[in-house]
């Protein structure tokens, strides 16, 4: 709709000064009117579309659940491996992997990182009484700097 076209509705609707105020203050709003005559008095319905709102903190500190086969930082193996995961929850078709209990073997290099656990994970949920691991959680390996998890079910997401 050209721009003279809204001024007249907007002044027919008194309201010029406002919309004025929206189009230079918030630029990000998008104004549609639809105007309408109901015999002298003009009538006009403004329709705010308002940008989203910025994500939560909370939203922002959800990860990818991490289970058995998971890709991590470190290159051999690739995956999470070592373990069974837990025996009665499956996430995205896999067992879920849990911190302090479930144990990665790291063959990288030579010699080899060895044994592994996830020494952090949610602080909140729980598999089977013990931390829900995610994407970027770390594993702790016996002869090496500490491994990520790079990789969870996109589906499901566990917070902090």
């Amino acid at each position: 709709m050209p721009s003279s076209v809204i001024k007249a509705y907007l002044r027919w609707a008194k309201i010029y000064h406002i919309a004025l105020r929206l189009f230079g203050w918030i630029g990000w709003i998008n104004i549609k009117i639809a105007a309408i005559k109901r015999g002298f008095t003009p009538y006009c319905q403004l329709i705010i579309a308002k940008k989203p709102k910025p994500i939560s903190t909370y939203q922002k500190a959800l990860k990818s659940a991490a289970r058995v086969g998971d890709p991590v930082a470190h290159t051999s193996p690739p995956i999470l491996t070592g373990s069974a995961g837990s025996p009665d929850v499956w996430i995205g078709g896999k067992p879920a992997w849990r911190g302090l209990i479930d144990k990665h073997i790291c063959t990288t290099p030579q010699p080899p990182h060895g044994v592994g656990i996830v020494i952090d994970g949610s602080s909140t949920v729980e598999i089977n009484g013990l931390p829900a691991c995610r994407m970027g959680d770390t594993i702790q390996e016996v002869n090496s700097p500490p491994n990520k998890i790079i990789e969870g079910c996109s589906s499901v997401e566990i917070g902090d």
